[in-house]
């Protein structure tokens, strides 16, 4: 994407921050992966704060207890407090980086980086924007360079032999092509622009990209659409994607070393795509965000609301500042003409009830929720709450214990945990009934059904739509402003 070695960069060190939060999306949520037949998502895009990673299930060893009506739940520590929500920004002046993280390494794992014969810059310092190498600890290897962090420290090796260390304590190392595009190759897969490689306190380490925006947003919109489908739709969700991923960077800046992952927990993203549509879509949108009262529409999305859609704060984030209509279109009726079409308007599944009080178990020691995490077994399921389009909010549990309400989304979070397709279910809209120690769902759409629902924009382009009409419909009261050029 032009002018990228020409913008100015924000250098943002990982030391210290060592957050892992939910995120967005359970393990299906905003769209299905391209070329296949959707089948229960990753983007999503697990529902608790914004869209970030599923937060872990504590193993034994690492639970505290906490009493439920007399009864003594293993849970984990309470979590510290959150930090503060943070207000929707204004549209920055300029194109940002995005800083987004492709993978997790567990403690001993060595990064295999780079393309065979490709000359990398290695070192503890960021390569300036006008490509002047680093000189804080920087040498040029050759690739594939094999990486790893040891109790001594940081060892590189690379395809000629040359070797390289840096002490433990150095927080991260950064990598960069030494000349040619800015991009590295990890796992097979090309990533554009700059990685950095980012200790954590487990031993392990982050592998995460910084890429500017437009030419990060290819990618996702290659991985979040079919490939057949219109350049509207495309168009749209460029916007909408530049526009969610907008609001994430300015979210986590200085307060965590990524602002999105790579999966569907936050964005799909693919890296490198020669998809013609993609790469069209995002270069005529070039700048676009959603723009509500002046501020940036934190736009999410899911691969089909069923015609019933959800409003964002409750279903996929607390913070009030997202409480705007763009993404509070489950206020109002169902949708009619949009996704009823598709093979994801409607589903069923059927989940031993066991496995689903095993994994709400789970679900509630992860989430310091002793009610839940004391749940034995399940005997009824209903609604507890709708919105106004007929969507389940809330579902009530009867257990032996009492009842327990959960949120549809945290019961759908839990459930698909375990990333098991055939026990899995595609989104929180459904009815369950019990038959026989088995739970059985017939729902409605696939996802978290908020802000602009993928199949529905595609409906529209084939019937000749165009992508400020589709935007207008799923993100009402919005309207969008070219941010940068």
């Amino acid at each position: 994407m032009g002018g990228s070695h020409m913008r100015t960069r924000r250098l943002r060190d990982a030391a210290g921050v060592a957050v892992v939060l939910c995120t967005l999306t359970t393990i299906w949520g905003c769209s299905p992966p391209p070329r296949t037949p959707p089948v229960a998502r990753a983007p999503e895009p697990v529902f608790r704060r914004g869209p970030e990673a599923p937060a872990p299930v504590a193993e034994p060893a690492d639970v505290a207890a906490a009493p439920v009506g007399g009864v003594v739940v293993a849970g984990p520590p309470a979590p510290p407090p959150p930090p503060p929500p943070r207000p929707r920004p204004a549209p920055p002046r300029h194109e940002p980086d995005i800083r987004v993280r492709i993978a997790e390494l567990d403690p001993g794992a060595a990064a295999r980086v780079g393309a065979r014969g490709q000359r990398l810059r290695v070192g503890i310092a960021r390569m300036a924007s006008d490509g002047t190498p680093p000189t804080e600890g920087a040498h040029a290897l050759s690739g594939p360079v094999e990486l790893a962090l040891g109790p001594a420290g940081w060892t590189a090796r690379d395809a000629a032999g040359m070797r390289a260390a840096w002490p433990a304590d150095v927080a991260q190392l950064h990598v960069t092509a030494a000349s040619g595009p800015s991009q590295v190759e990890w796992d097979g897969i090309t990533w554009p622009g700059d990685m950095r490689l980012v200790r954590m306190p487990s031993g392990g380490m982050d592998v995460v990209m910084d890429v500017p925006m437009e030419t990060y947003l290819p990618g996702v919109v290659a991985k979040e659409l079919y490939g057949s489908w219109d350049l509207d739709t495309y168009k749209a969700q460029a916007i909408a994607a530049r526009s969610y991923a907008v609001v994430e960077d300015d979210r986590w800046s200085e307060r965590r070393h990524y602002d999105v992952v790579a999966g569907e927990q936050s964005q799909a993203w693919i890296g490198a795509t020669q998809n013609p549509t993609a790469l069209q879509a995002v270069r005529e949108t070039r700048g676009m965000v959603l723009v509500h009262d002046g501020l940036v529409v934190p736009a999410y999305y899911s691969s089909a609301c069923g015609g019933r859609p959800a409003t964002a704060r409750g279903a996929i984030t607390d913070n009030p500042h997202h409480a705007i209509a763009p993404i509070s279109t489950g206020d109002g009726s169902a949708r009619s003409g949009c996704c009823e079409r598709t093979k994801v308007a409607t589903w069923t599944a059927s989940v031993p009830a066991a496995k689903v009080a095993e994994r709400l178990r789970a679900w509630g020691r992860s989430n310091w929720r002793p009610d839940v995490a004391a749940i034995e077994s399940i005997s009824a399921v209903k609604p507890a709450s709708r919105n106004a389009a007929g969507r389940t909010v809330t579902f009530t549990l009867t257990t032996p214990k009492g009842d327990v309400t959960v949120g549809a989304e945290e019961l759908r979070t839990a459930i698909n945990a375990a990333r098991d397709r055939a026990t899995s279910i595609r989104s929180s809209d459904c009815t369950i009934t019990l038959s026989r120690g088995t739970m059985e769902f017939a729902g409605r759409g696939f996802g978290h059904g908020a802000g602009m629902c993928q199949h529905g924009a595609q409906e529209m382009a084939r019937r000749g739509t165009g992508w400020t009409e589709i935007l207008a419909r799923y993100y009402p009261q919005s309207r969008v402003e070219t941010a940068w050029r």
